[in-house]
């Protein structure tokens, strides 16, 4: 179901009571006592005086009033339309899983002769739709506040590149010709979840995906399979050796085995 996020044509602009200025020979008006017709040029001031109100004479607008009502009113429409991904978070999982299926049931791609071919169309696909960055922030917890630019550049280099291979391997060996159901979809602007359950002939799995808005769609930032969230197993990993030795060898270790994947699917023709 596609939820109505924004409705642009009732788009207001409310100005607060908090500033007056004045309006009209001896009448010192509020804005809220005052509307202002933009299309026109004029101000139009009242004020009520004894249980009556009246209606003064118009007044020219400034310029820099009119320009700054532009500006905001751009603002504004510019904000709301990068806010709104094309997509709802369930199409984007959906043409993501749909792009991995037909990959892995092209009849011109079967056999372990072309495994590596799948492998990097695979990867390509998966690269498109998840967010590495904020995986790899998420990945740290408290630790990612303590490192300089240059030290999360690096990680999250080393990470993106572990995340795709772990998961194009995970991809290539257990979704195929898979039925997959989408059960629930839920989001608000900043976030959204898609639950979907894969069926196999051996049961079923629940996989939850979690995603963020950016630009034009929706990308992942977490996946939780049959309860157990990807991210927050990094985490846990991360964390472990960092306390027990320091983050300056959980990197070595991470960028030893960046080094060995990448030999390896040299080695593949990868």
């Amino acid at each position: 179901m596609r939820y109505k996020m924004f409705d642009r044509a009732h788009l207001q602009v409310n100005f607060s009571a908090s500033e007056s200025f004045q309006c009209g020979k001896g009448s010192l008006l509020s804005r809220s006592m005052t509307s202002m017709d933009y299309t026109k040029g004029y101000r139009y001031c009242t004020e009520k005086s004894g249980g009556m109100t009246q209606r003064l004479r118009k007044k020219p607008l400034y310029g820099w009033e009119i320009a700054i009502a532009c500006v905001l009113l751009l603002c504004l429409s510019t904000c709301l339309h990068a806010a709104v991904p094309a997509k709802t978070p369930k199409e984007c999982i959906k043409n993501m899983l749909d792009k991995v299926i037909a990959i892995q049931t092209d009849k011109g791609l079967q056999g372990r002769k072309f495994i590596q071919k799948r492998r990097r169309a695979i990867k390509l696909v998966i690269k498109k739709n998840f967010d590495s960055c904020t995986m790899a922030k998420n990945a740290l917890g408290g630790m990612w506040q303590k490192l300089n630019r240059q030290q999360r550049k690096k990680f999250t280099d080393v990470f993106r590149s572990l995340f795709l291979d772990s998961y194009t391997s995970m991809v290539l060996n257990f979704l195929g010709k898979e039925n997959v159901r989408y059960t629930k979809e839920k989001y608000s602007p900043q976030k959204a979840m898609v639950q979907t359950v894969i069926v196999r002939p051996d049961g079923q799995i629940p996989v939850e995906y979690l995603l963020k808005p950016a630009k034009d769609r929706w990308l992942v930032y977490d996946v939780v399979i049959d309860g157990v969230s990807i991210v927050k197993n990094y985490q846990r990993s991360f964390l472990r050796v960092i306390k027990k030795r320091s983050f300056k060898t959980l990197l070595e270790k991470m960028e030893i085995q960046a080094k060995i994947n990448k030999e390896t699917d040299k080695e593949q023709g990868n």
